[in-house]
């Protein structure tokens, strides 16, 4: 390859088949630690600058060497495997550093929704607890104006009968007398007896007036 060609090489395609053939060609080279020296025994030249030695286990490179020429072929190719190889490592770890940036955010995402439903929940335990003590306080609520309401349903039934008892007394009896004595015993004060006898009562024959025997309307 020429150096106008090596320039056009900008970002090797690293295939899955590309890699086969590096390491195809790393498993065929004697194995090293390999050395630059500047003479020896199992080494290649470089040029004036030294010998590219294989190592205690480089053989005798013959003229027709099968292991010479996979050694060939590794150095050969070493001057773009390894920059390829490092610029995909390069990818490699980029990717790799990005899932991983990804993979922290998502794990906070995920622990602030952790976060928020657990609020949510207690929050909702919350309104809950006082929901249902909302609706015990409406249920005794309502039981106490269920009982206030028979309470004034027999207090209107109680106080048409003692009208209805008053008026009797009035005019069977016709005397004042047992209109006080009913009270004292009702334990009715004067000022608020609403019943009256008129002028004539002292005859027993005068209408009693009672406002407050009226008819009793029942309240649901």
């Amino acid at each position: 390859m020429t150096t106008n060609d090596q320039s056009a090489v900008t970002e090797p395609a690293m295939t899955p088949e590309r890699i086969a053939e590096i390491e195809a060609r790393a498993e065929a080279a004697t194995d090293g630690p390999w050395h630059k020296d500047h003479d020896g025994f199992g080494c290649v030249s470089i040029g004036n600058y030294g010998w590219v030695c294989a190592g205690p286990n480089a053989p005798a490179y013959d003229e027709d060497s099968e292991q010479g020429h996979a050694d060939s072929e590794f150095i050969a190719h070493a001057r773009t495997d390894v920059p390829d190889l490092l610029a995909y490592i390069k990818v490699l770890t980029e990717e790799r550093d990005e899932h991983r940036d990804r993979a922290e955010a998502a794990n906070n995402l995920h622990a602030n929704a952790e976060h928020l439903l657990t609020v949510a929940r207690a929050e909702l335990a919350a309104m809950t607890a006082v929901a249902e003590s909302n609706l015990r306080a409406t249920q005794v609520a309502v039981q106490e104006v269920q009982r206030l309401r028979a309470t004034e349903r027999q207090y209107t039934v109680g106080r048409q009968r003692i009208a209805d008892l008053m008026g009797w007394c009035a005019r069977e009896l016709g005397a004042s007398n047992v209109h006080k004595a009913i009270r004292h015993f009702l334990a009715i004060p004067d000022a608020a007896y609403p019943w009256h006898v008129s002028a004539g009562e002292a005859d027993g024959n005068a209408p009693v007036e009672s406002p407050a025997a009226q008819p009793v309307t029942s309240e649901e």
